[in-house]
């Protein structure tokens, strides 16, 4: 007798799964299951939200807002203090406050086709309303580069840096934006941008300061990254921001703000998730303790199966 093909366990799993035929367990949660539990995981949540507190608890942010001082001014100089040295890399973001780039409206206003530097037409500027082309001409050579809403309401303040004595802080926009934008989603067209063209918002593409503004953020109040500071720590002292004070703040009544920060493996410095780590646990651990003293002072014995008729039978 020949013998049997082997089954094919892959396709038997799966002929088990659309059958919903596969084996299942379902436990009993007794107390002397529930109560370790409840224990063991409050305290590595705890664990976790201690050790959290400990990565966040060096780190330093300082933060200058400058609007207020620029006001009507093109170019401006602000001033701010750095107490304690902050060790590099420094990270160096802008910050506005009610600018709701999550508006609806706004966040379509683009052409992803176009800032990939492929070829288009006027058809496929559809979403870029009511900021298409100059004069809403149906015409090629009228369209906005890049058109929509939130390349033309770019971010175009700029910085330099000096320390009390006059010496240059030295930053790098390189690294600033994701590796999953830059020469994917961002390209340059193939025909040459003249940035005097009045159609032209944006000469280069693959500017990373372009590309951070234009992955919009969910909440009105917001932090964009400007560069980072590599190559030296951040001095204690007194420092000078030299800003182009380009950017009206006032129509959409928000602020502008200049931050500097550090970071650990963990991220900047953001309390919420290490307490609501340690919230959790101690939450837990309450629990747990509630449930050993129900058990201890009126524990519920669990049902016999010798009782049931159809078990006698």
């Amino acid at each position: 007798m020949s013998e049997q093909p082997p089954k094919n366990k892959k396709k038997n799993l799966i002929h088990a799964f659309k059958q919903q035929e596969l084996n299942s367990w379902k436990p009993i949660l007794r107390p002397r299951i529930v109560i370790p539990i409840l224990f063991v995981t409050g305290i590595i949540f705890l664990i976790t939200g201690f050790v959290l507190l400990m990565q966040m608890m060096p780190l330093q942010t300082v933060s200058t807002r400058y609007d207020d001082q620029c006001m009507g001014k093109e170019n401006c100089e602000i001033t701010f203090e750095i107490k304690e040295t902050m060790k590099k890399p420094v990270y160096f973001y802008y910050e506005l406050t009610n600018f709701h780039q999550n508006h609806r409206r706004f966040l379509k206003s683009r052409c992803d086709s176009q800032l990939r530097g492929e070829d288009i037409s006027f058809s496929d500027i559809a979403d870029c309303q009511p900021l298409q082309s100059r004069n809403n001409k149906k015409d090629y050579k009228y369209i906005y580069k890049p058109c929509g809403l939130i390349s033309w309401n770019t971010f175009n303040d700029t910085y330099s840096l000096m320390t009390e004595s006059k010496n240059n802080v030295s930053f790098t926009s390189e690294g600033i934006s994701w590796n999953s934008d830059v020469g994917k989603k961002f390209k340059n067209p193939t025909e040459t941008l003249d940035p005097m063209d009045e159609t032209v918002i944006q000469s280069d593409y693959t500017d990373e300061h372009f590309i951070v503004w234009m992955r919009v953020e969910s909440l009105p109040n917001f932090r964009k990254l400007y560069g980072i500071i590599k190559d030296n720590d951040l001095e204690k002292g007194t420092y000078t921001a030299q800003i182009e004070n380009n950017f009206n703040s006032t129509t959409f009544h928000g602020t502008k703000s200049l931050v500097f920060l550090t970071t650990t493996w963990t991220g900047s410095r953001n309390y919420f998730i290490s307490l609501t780590y340690m919230s959790a646990g101690i939450f837990l651990i309450v629990i747990g303790i509630a449930f050993l003293i129900k058990h201890l002072v009126s524990p519920r014995n669990l049902g016999d199966l010798k009782l049931i008729d159809w078990y006698n039978d």
